[in-house]
């Protein structure tokens, strides 16, 4: 599913003549040789629900395909209330009270995220113009924390940048459900107990072990960030370096094992989200905050 949405191909147009598009969930913006996407969920911590989903699968699609891009950012917005009031946060993970509701589609969320949005952050989108591939080095930030689906975003990506004291965690099991792809991409970057404690613990994992274990690959203050960011798309531009990214990913993470991985997940996962026991813990994630 590597072909861009068919809404994709419509704002695509107007994106390279305003160099801005937005969504109803996030904002993208270009600066030269980068894209940058904010994802503005405030209210919820910017937890993910299906509009968030389809809207990041748009910005990727349009974002990989511009001429001349060759870096992409994604970054969680500022909050504007609460605990993390004036702090940006990249997700507090799945929206718990859409999926008590039946408002999280299992289709459109729980597979089509896998197999398209992450899939083509993973591996590249289809640029109909020059009938190849195009890809990407994307970089995720992850201010404050990501919980859940935002580790997943995280990890899908080629570089992941921590801010300052920020942590991440995957407590899927205290969902009820299984965490979509990221057992799979957890192995390529940590040790087996390592993916098996991140895994079955559900913890938080602070930044100096989530750096030490190889979980992320910088940690940096906010003053640094920029000089960071400036570095990756410098290393972007160098033409051999996106197609090292294709040859790596494709032996890491090739084809045929992403798709018998993906078939053994939706098996699995459709028994689990049909079950009175997740239903029952999403009830009782509901009584407090987005955050985990």
């Amino acid at each position: 599913m590597a072909n861009p949405l068919v809404s994709s191909e419509e704002l695509a147009r107007k994106f390279q003549t305003d160099r801005l598009l937005r969504l109803e969930t996030l904002t993208m913006r270009q600066h030269g040789g980068r894209v940058e996407i904010q994802i503005e969920l405030p209210e919820t911590l910017n937890a993910e629900t299906n509009q968030l989903a389809l809207d990041l699968e748009i910005a990727v699609d349009i974002g990989t395909t511009t001429p001349g891009v060759t870096l992409g950012v994604i970054r969680g917005g500022l909050i504007n209330s609460g605990k993390y009031q004036g702090s940006r946060v990249l997700s507090s993970g799945i929206n718990l009270k859409h999926l008590a509701e039946g408002k999280i589609s299992f289709l459109e969320f729980l597979l089509e995220k896998e197999v398209g949005l992450l899939r083509k952050i993973f591996s590249g989108v289809y640029d109909p113009t020059v009938r190849r591939k195009k890809d990407l080095l994307w970089v995720c930030i992850v201010d404050s924390f990501a919980i859940g689906g935002g580790l997943q975003l995280a990890l899908a990506c080629d570089h992941v940048i921590l801010v300052d004291n920020a942590w991440v965690a995957l407590p899927a099991v205290n969902e009820g459900i299984i965490p979509g792809v990221a057992p799979l991409r957890l192995r390529e970057r940590v040790s087996l107990s390592a993916l098996r404690e991140i895994l079955f613990s559900g913890r938080r994992v602070p930044s100096s072990d989530a750096l030490s274990i190889g979980l992320v690959d910088t940690v940096c203050s906010s003053d640094e960030l920029s000089a960071r960011i400036s570095d990756l798309e410098k290393q972007s531009q160098i033409p051999a370096v996106l197609a090292n990214k294709a040859i790596v990913n494709g032996t890491v993470e090739p084809d045929d094992i992403f798709a018998r991985y993906m078939a053994d997940f939706a098996e699995a996962q459709a028994e689990l989200i049909r079950s009175p026991e997740m239903l029952a813990r999403t009830r009782n994630f509901m009584g407090g905050s987005h955050e985990s």
